[in-house]
């Protein structure tokens, strides 16, 4: 916030004639990060629509933005982490669905770790950021049982990001970038509504703080998150409780 009221008092600001010339470089620069900033935001606005279709539509595994991350930013904090045994055994089934014939020995042990990630006005926190409150997903991805990918699911659930992974790999002499979300699903219930809201759709709850076994669903492509949502724990019948508040898109289809 101090940097932007700084920049605008400066862009405001009539520098008298004979001060104009030594600010002028400060100024100018000033307008040029404006202006990028301008035309990555039409970028993002083309990328968003492919993207959106992306996340609600079922997965076409050929779809070059799988293999792409333009448009996405990434927040720190970022470290270098080493996946363990199971991390990268899991992680390499995913990599076959879009990549097929790619073996385990093609996915690198080591991998960038980061805290959030933006696109399109859509910033999406995880458990090892200060956004963790952003942390809580939504997405088609994770099957019913044992912690399996579903491509074919249009099953929405719920879960929480703990970090973000960044790869590169290289396969038939190309370099693609991927990058999951590191996610903890919440187990599959039967949907239970809170109440009778007349008109209004009542907010769903879902048991608390039990989840889907580690498996490769826990690796999620960002391209395929749809949305976040707002979770409030609560007591209901005794039983502590999650309640489902979804928010709504910076862009829509």
């Amino acid at each position: 916030m101090r940097k932007f009221l700084r920049d605008q008092n400066l862009r405001e600001f009539e520098f008298p004639e004979e001060c104009a010339q030594h600010f002028r470089d400060l100024t100018d620069k000033i307008h040029q990060r404006e202006g990028r900033r301008s035309m990555n935001d039409v970028i993002d606005s083309k990328l968003a629509i492919d993207i959106l279709r992306m996340c609600n539509d079922r997965i076409h595994v050929g779809n070059e933005l799988w293999f792409s991350l333009d448009g996405y930013s990434f927040g720190s904090p970022h470290v270098i982490k080493h996946l363990d045994t199971d991390e990268h055994e899991y992680l390499s089934r995913v990599y076959t669905i879009f990549l097929p014939g790619l073996t385990t020995n093609d996915i690198p042990l080591l991998c960038d770790k980061y805290a959030s990630i933006a696109f399109a006005g859509e910033r999406y926190g995880s458990t090892f950021s200060r956004l963790n409150r952003f942390a809580y997903i939504l997405a088609k991805w994770a099957g019913r049982f044992h912690g399996d990918v579903d491509i074919e699911s249009m099953d929405e659930r719920l879960g929480i990001v703990d970090c973000f992974i960044r790869h590169s790999i290289s396969y038939n002499d190309k370099v693609y970038s991927f990058c999951f979300a590191y996610v903890r699903w919440f187990q599959h219930p039967e949907r239970f509504h809170y109440g009778n809201a007349g008109n209004m759709v009542a907010p769903e709850i879902w048991c608390a703080n039990m989840f889907e076994c580690f498996g490769p669903a826990s690796f999620i492509p960002v391209q395929r998150i749809t949305r976040n949502f707002i979770a409030g724990y609560d007591k209901v019948n005794d039983e502590t409780v999650l309640f489902v508040m979804p928010l709504a898109r910076q862009i829509h289809l």
